[in-house]
């Protein structure tokens, strides 16, 4: 697939697929938020990936950074997703 692999069972995966990219086109900006406390997922590496490749300005947000010392340390872990400097959140 697109972003992710077709799974029968997803009967809506496509149509979300669809208004995913219908909204890029739309955006000025993409957010992508991740799991800070989980770390950087083959998912997260994929969806990173089809970002990459978009003609729009793109933000990577870190959640669940609850402490300043630690979120730093959390969301250095998504600087291998090529998206610029991983923020760190929470919220």
């Amino acid at each position: 697939g697109l972003v992710f692999d077709d799974d029968p069972s997803q009967v809506f995966m496509p149509q979300i697929r669809q208004q995913a990219l219908v909204a890029l086109k739309e955006a000025k900006v993409a957010l992508m938020v991740v799991d800070g406390q989980q770390g950087c997922t083959p998912l997260d590496e994929e969806i990173a990936s089809f970002l990459r490749r978009q003609s729009i300005p793109k933000v990577l947000a870190v959640n669940k950074c609850e402490s300043t010392k630690q979120g730093d340390l959390q969301a250095a872990d998504f600087w291998q997703l090529g998206m610029g400097t991983p923020y760190p959140v929470s919220g």
